[in-house]
């Protein structure tokens, strides 16, 4: 049997999930940005330089000004870092040259430069915009210099640029890739490019853009959390022999049991558990900084609290009925490890780990170990995704946005 921890790992997405729904209702100023790639960790040339985590970008209609957000694991260097951002803005292909980082094939013919040290005035260094003549003399601001607005915030960088410096075009193609600010390391996409289309109208669904305004992993000031020596919320209802267990999913309430629990009354005794912080409840306390998203705190917590109703209730093999996420997952826990007090479970629209790629495998053939599973939760998803993503974008992407956590 797994122990304990290797199954906490297999479902450390879940508790990203969790937590967002939680703190749906958190709102502040928002910073949009649409989230271009994300890029695998470990790819660059030299691990101590700047490792790209994902490329996002926003676009200020009425100042003409684009706005790139290359966000890194690990924070980045603030006193001296390289960013470049190469387009291909559809022009003849005799004006353009490859790159020269790991993405070879991608043809480019400006490219925004901003390789800089700080200084007591701001950034300086090789700042601007250039064309590929001018980058195969070594003039990489030929065109315009020191045009660029240039920021750090948090693990971030963010360049701005006039979208009118770069081309007359709403449409192109581009990279990033960041370094020092005497070294390429990094690519994002390392094969490709991204396209963007500042014409184009906003979709509908399965959006992909996050509000860094947010925070979806900390609460507010004045939140106030479910102490932890009180239950969750639990109504009783029935009136019959067999004991049921149930706890309504992330996506719904207790109303998903309505019709079932009012047609069996008389042959079941009903324990509808909501956890807590769903549907307005009151969320646990938020685990102690630095604490990995395999442990599932909250989930552990939810066991302790069925167990705990069992006894209290003295309860003889309840079959839990767990509808999605916690639920789902404390549910087989509980009968994994205490089958003795478990009568059995059902689960209702649960989704189970699925198959993931490895990220150090390019074929993409070979399944996520759970180490890197986690590492890709911890590093990657948590603070790059489920940070900053608002309810709404997660309603409009459904499930895709964590498919394989």
């Amino acid at each position: 049997m797994r122990t304990r921890t290797s199954k906490g790992q297999s479902f450390s997405g879940i508790a990203l999930i969790f937590a967002l729904m939680v703190m749906a209702s958190i709102k502040a100023s928002a910073q949009v940005y649409t989230v271009a790639i994300f890029d695998p960790q470990g790819d660059g040339r030299d691990p101590a330089l700047a490792d790209a985590a994902q490329l996002s970008y926003r676009y200020e209609k009425q100042q003409d000004i684009l706005w790139f957000r290359i966000s890194l694991y690990g924070a980045p260097n603030e006193q001296a870092f390289g960013v470049n951002l190469a387009f291909d803005t559809g022009g003849d292909d005799a004006a353009k040259m490859n790159w020269w980082g790991a993405n070879k094939a991608f043809k480019f013919d400006r490219l925004v430069t901003a390789w800089v040290t700080r200084g007591e005035s701001g950034y300086q260094g090789t700042v601007g915009v250039g064309d590929a003549a001018g980058v195969q003399a070594k003039q990489f601001n030929n065109l315009l210099r020191n045009n660029l607005q240039i920021r750090v915030e948090g693990d971030a960088i963010l360049i701005g640029v006039k979208r009118a410096d770069i081309t007359d075009k709403f449409k192109l193609k581009l990279i990033a890739a960041v370094g020092s600010n005497q070294q390429w390391n990094d690519d994002a996409p390392n094969a490709g490019a991204v396209t963007i289309d500042l014409a184009a109208e906003r979709p509908q669904r399965r959006l992909t853009e996050i509000d860094v305004s947010r925070n979806n992993l900390a609460f507010p000031a004045n939140y106030k959390t479910l102490a932890d020596h009180q239950p969750p919320a639990i109504a009783k209802k029935g009136q019959g022999r067999q004991s049921l267990i149930l706890i309504p999913g992330m996506y719904s309430d207790a109303r998903s049991f309505a019709g079932f629990i009012a047609r069996n009354q008389a042959r079941y005794k009903f324990y509808l558990v909501t956890p807590p912080g769903l549907q307005g409840t009151p969320a646990r306390a938020m685990p102690a900084p630095g604490t990995s998203f395999s442990e599932l705190t909250w989930t552990r917590r939810l066991e302790q609290d069925i167990l705990a109703l069992i006894r209290r209730e003295k309860l003889v093999n309840p079959v839990i009925v767990a509808e999605r996420q916690p639920g789902s997952v404390a549910a087989m826990e509980l009968a994994l490890e205490h089958p003795d007090q478990i009568g059995g479970v059902i689960l209702v629209g649960a989704n189970l780990t699925q198959f993931f790629p490895s990220p150090k495998d390019p074929s993409r053939k070979n399944a996520v170990t759970l180490s890197e599973r986690v590492k890709l939760v911890d590093e990657g998803w948590a603070v790059q995704w489920f940070k900053y993503v608002t309810p709404e974008i997660w309603l409009s992407c459904g499930s895709v946005g964590t498919a394989g956590l």
